[in-house]
């Protein structure tokens, strides 16, 4: 390969004189000289090596495709495993929002269940209250028109002894129904307490 290079000096420029003159005017300075172009310089391209026929061309991937094989099925096994995932996933969470609407469908019957349970509840110990009120009502009217003392402490004693059982039945009444309006509440409940977090 063979390499040409020319080069020129450039031409200097004449010193110029700065002594002062008062009078006179001041001169300008000569142009300076042009400079010669730069010469260009030409690579000759080398001339390409020839390969022997004979030589094979051997590939530095050359049997990697053998070694890769086990992992080329790889990413299909991934894929599947994550496909499988995405489908099981997607059955749990239907299972999981199903088992939840269900769970809120029956809390919703517990709390209309207590309502009514609280509301006949609340009714019942109206009725004792008015009960206990009107026999405490026909006791004073009985003790006003007892006529002898030993009559009056009879009606008393016998208006504490009726008033003692009835206030044990009633509550025996009471407790009863509370408990029952209890069960009623947590029947729909209890039966789908776990239901949310259990797989379909």
């Amino acid at each position: 390969m063979a390499v040409t290079k020319k080069f020129t000096k450039p031409a200097e420029a004449a010193p110029v004189a700065t002594a002062p003159v008062a009078a006179a005017p001041v001169a300008a300075a000569p142009a300076p000289a042009p400079v010669a172009a730069p010469v260009e310089t030409v690579v000759a391209p080398a001339a390409p090596e020839a390969v022997p026929a004979a030589a094979a061309v051997v590939s530095p991937f050359e049997g990697a495709s053998e070694l890769l094989k086990p992992f080329a099925a790889l990413p299909e096994a991934f894929r599947a495993n994550a496909e499988q995932g995405i489908e099981n996933f997607r059955t749990q969470y239907a299972a999981f929002k199903g088992n939840a609407e269900s769970f809120s469908e029956k809390i919703e019957e517990s709390m209309a269940a207590a309502q009514s349970g609280v509301r006949v509840f609340n009714g019942k110990v109206l009725d004792v209250f008015r009960a206990q009120v009107d026999a405490g009502f026909a006791h004073l009217n009985a003790l006003f028109n007892a006529t002898t003392l030993s009559e009056a402490i009879k009606l008393q004693q016998s208006y504490q002894s009726a008033q003692a059982e009835a206030l044990k039945a009633q509550s025996q009444d009471l407790a009863d129904y509370a408990k029952q309006v209890a069960e009623q509440v947590a029947e729909p409940v209890k039966s789908t307490i776990a239901l949310p977090f259990k797989a379909a």
